[in-house]
């Protein structure tokens, strides 16, 4: 792996993203060509890393991954070509899965040997900045804390107040970040605005980079990179098991969130892939004799989906040919009889499960899960991914399971998904390949 840092923060929407991606356009100006990768299993933020770096951003799972495999993917992110890798940390530093807390940004730098910036917020703090990055040494001597950025900075008063106690606790200052509207992105339900949903995601990157440039330092930045050299295996230990020879993918703004390292693996165990829009009206390749629809955003291009004629005629012709049909989360919603969108209004979706959705009473619903591959299901294995969504099943709870599931903590969630002849899907999504080493 080439050189690199974890940015972390004490918490979430401290302005991990914004740094992130401002740092990455700031050093790609001077040259250097910067991998980027994202703690955990966030699909949004990866678009704002993608959008920052120009290249695929990978997802470091600390939770699902054994070490081994999270270098593996670190490595696969930077093509063996690229001067930094700059990973974004997820949450607070030490928030991890379930109550042991495994799996947090702190673990994911451990495991890649490389040393942490920490974002602080100071919109309400001054003198107390000092406090989570002393914390943190003290709870985790053996990280590397190599300095640390604050984040909505007001006034230059404002600046000196919190320098000073960072100042008396020792540890560097790398910069600085001012408080401005416009150098923050939009949210929504599940996080920050898609990319493709934000037609100001360029220019916003770049005048973060501009502030980056002028108000943190660089090269003191360089410098606190490490090349420590770090073992790894395969993406293909990692990924889930190719659903077929010829894999078609959903890709669109309705059908986004993909893993990179699960498709690189597929293809490192011989699979092919390509690429179909849904929300363009396309059908999946008579070729495939799998189709994989990742989740995303239906519920926001539900109309257009279900007026989408060719791609259901389609997923109907592969279903009856035998296709493995795989559906994760929105997918798994495209797959059911209708989805009730949030004012009320269903919309007709393929009915290829018996399910239908609703966010017409959302509920967040968000967590790890270990996952078994029920006896009916078309695709088989033991598997570690998440939920986070605010959709439910209504209706009858008719069909026969997909997975069953147990939380972080083990906890016994029952069956869930459904399963169709050889169409399935679940709102889990899947992130590595579980094996007995790494219960």
């Amino acid at each position: 792996m080439p050189p690199g840092i974890v940015v972390a923060a004490p918490a979430s929407s401290a302005g991990k993203t914004t740094f992130t991606v401002g740092l990455i356009g700031a050093l790609r100006r001077q040259g250097i060509k910067v991998a980027a990768a994202k703690c955990g299993p966030d699909y949004i933020d990866t678009q704002y890393l993608e959008t920052a770096s120009g290249r695929p951003a990978y997802n470091l799972d600390g939770w699902a991954m054994p070490d081994e495999t999270l270098c593996a993917a670190a490595a696969a992110a930077s093509c063996g070509e690229c001067d930094a890798l700059v990973v974004e940390g997820a949450m607070g530093v030490l928030d991890g899965a379930g109550m042991s807390g495994r799996g947090s940004t702190a673990d994911v730098a451990a495991a890649l040997a490389m040393p942490l910036v920490m974002v602080v917020d100071i919109s309400r703090l001054a003198q107390t900045a000092m406090l989570a990055p002393v914390g943190l040494k003290q709870l985790r001597p053996s990280l590397e804390l190599a300095g640390v950025v604050l984040n909505n900075v007001k006034s230059r008063r404002h600046l000196e107040l919190a320098c000073s106690g960072i100042r008396d606790a020792g540890i560097p200052l790398l910069g600085w970040m001012p408080s401005r509207p416009e150098l923050s992105v939009g949210s929504r339900h599940l996080g920050l605005v898609a990319v493709a949903d934000n037609a100001a995601a360029s220019r916003t990157i770049d005048r973060i980079a501009d502030q980056v440039a002028e108000t943190v330092d660089l090269t003191a930045v360089q410098q606190v990179m490490s090349s420590r050299k770090t073992s790894h295996g395969r993406l293909e230990s990692v990924a889930m098991r190719p659903p077929g020879q010829t894999i078609a993918i959903a890709n669109d703004r309705a059908f986004s969130f993909k893993y990179w390292h699960m498709i690189d693996g597929w293809r490192q165990q011989g699979s092919s892939v390509e690429f179909f829009s849904p929300l363009g009206d396309e059908a999946p390749s008579r070729s495939a004799d799998a189709v994989y629809l990742p989740g995303g955003y239906p519920e926001l291009h539900a109309s257009r989906l279900a007026a989408a004629t060719r791609f259901r005629m389609g997923m109907h012709e592969a279903s009856r040919r035998g296709c493995v049909v795989y559906g994760e989360c929105g997918g798994y919603m495209a797959l059911g009889r209708e989805l009730q969108d949030a004012s009320g209004k269903f919309h007709e979706m393929l009915g290829l499960l018996p399910h239908s959705t609703s966010f017409h009473e959302p509920k967040l619903h968000i967590g790890y899960r270990t996952l078994e591959c029920t006896p009916n299901a078309p695709v088989a294995g033991s598997y570690f991914g998440h939920e986070h969504h605010h959709a439910s099943v209504t209706g009858p709870k008719t069909g026969a399971g997909l997975f069953k599931a147990h939380d972080a903590d083990g906890n016994c969630l029952g069956c869930i998904g459904h399963v169709s002849g050889s169409v399935c899907g679940s709102f889990a999504h899947i992130v590595c390949r579980r094996n007995e080493e790494h219960p």
